[in-house]
């Protein structure tokens, strides 16, 4: 796999973007919000997105090199063995740049002068979560999961310039429900993976004097607290389950969202526990909600 794809994780971008096209087609365009918004602008601001996140992720990389030495295989560690610390750090600039070309080119042409000053505040508050608060107890594990929300809930926010930026109108009260339920299940599933990569990383974020919540608190306090936000969630979502109507929902529900929290239940209380393995199951659960909310 090309190494420059490894850096900016290329599969948690896939994500982000399926997540954002299909709220887009399926939420939006097919209850007529947005028309008057080109198709191409709309992919702009996705990639615009993307951008953010890919740029988080290689400061994150840059930040991190020691703690990665160790926490992962010395083959995954991209940066020393395949790209070389100057051109990873071009290549993030380079990004950046890109990505505040197109966000500036998106506020003028639609009059959100002042939107355009969000973007150089979600990579700064990045370079912020790189640089300390990842070191600083699960303040960096409950920013990232915002940020992941908050892929979400940009959605209605760029729309609406198609509704003289009125966020409550009639379209709205069409997916504004559903927006709420995707970017509260999207908050809660990254916050968890979060903490297991962190439990994952403990030796290496040790080694180089991160107090991450594991680090700080020690595992057993980190993995009650994935525990009870499992099932804080499984209760929540019984809760959801008795105000869903239709047969073919409840099932659907129980199926993708239900079933998944017991399965991850089961495997926090075994004796061995897979971290590396829950965080991918995590992922997979993430896309599989996001897909059940938007489609239900």
């Amino acid at each position: 796999m090309n190494p420059w794809l490894q850096l900016i994780r290329w599969k948690n971008l896939l994500i982000i973007g399926i997540t954002q096209t299909l709220i887009y087609f399926f939420l939006f365009k097919i209850n007529s919000i947005g028309g008057d918004i080109a198709g191409y602008d709309v992919a702009l601001f996705i990639i615009c997105t993307l951008i953010i996140a890919a740029g988080g992720n290689v400061i994150n990389d840059l930040v991190d090199i020691k703690a990665d030495f160790v926490n992962r295989p010395f083959e995954k560690c991209y940066i020393l063995n395949y790209i070389g610390l100057s051109p990873a750090i071009k290549f993030y600039y380079i990004l950046i740049c890109s990505g505040g070309i197109i966000a500036l080119y998106l506020s003028i042409k639609y009059e959100f002068y002042y939107s355009f000053l969000i973007y150089p505040l979600c990579v700064y508050l990045f370079w912020i979560y790189s640089q300390y608060l990842q070191c600083k107890g699960y303040w960096g594990n409950v920013l990232v999961s915002l940020f992941i929300s908050l892929v979400v809930m940009i959605m209605p926010y760029f729309f609406s310039y198609n509704l003289d930026g009125t966020f409550f109108s009639a379209e709205y009260e069409k997916v504004w429900d559903r927006i709420c339920l995707l970017a509260g299940f999207a908050f809660v599933v990254n916050l968890m993976r979060e903490i297991i990569k962190d439990i994952e990383d403990v030796r290496g974020d040790e080694l180089i004097g991160c107090q991450t919540g594991c680090v700080k608190y020690g595992t057993r306090v980190s993995l009650v607290i994935v525990k009870s936000i499992v099932v804080l969630t499984l209760l929540g979502s019984v809760y959801l389950l008795f105000n869903i109507f239709g047969n073919w929902v409840q099932s659907l529900f129980i199926i993708c969202i239900i079933i998944p929290l017991l399965v991850f239940l089961y495997l926090l209380f075994s004796k061995e526990i897979n971290f590396a393995k829950m965080s991918m199951l995590c992922k997979v659960y993430m896309l599989i909600g996001l897909i059940y909310f938007i489609f239900a």
